[in-house]
């Protein structure tokens, strides 16, 4: 596959495809000049040994049961980084 298709089938940047490529974590297989191919079953590979979790931060969507946690925490008063230290008037 290509890196464009590649970069939507695993949901990575086509540079974090290259970058992946550049540190031999993946072959590209190079049929014609300018033309970069990846193998589907290698890629799996790697999604899948792939160590790191996705990530939550700002601007990322969060699943639903977290967002819910978040927003009964808030109601309550209490944000996530509040300890039982941050309760005194």
């Amino acid at each position: 596959m290509t890196l464009r298709t590649a970069s939507g089938y695993s949901d990575l940047s086509v540079d974090s495809l290259r970058r992946l490529v550049e540190s031999g974590k993946l072959t590209a297989h190079r049929p014609v000049r300018g033309r970069v191919l990846l193998d589907r079953m290698e890629l799996d590979q790697v999604i899948l040994g792939s160590t790191t979790h996705p990530r939550t931060g700002r601007g990322m969507v969060r699943p639903r049961q977290a967002a819910g946690e978040a927003l009964a925490a808030a109601e309550m008063g209490r944000g996530p980084r509040r300890g039982p230290e941050d309760d005194r008037p």
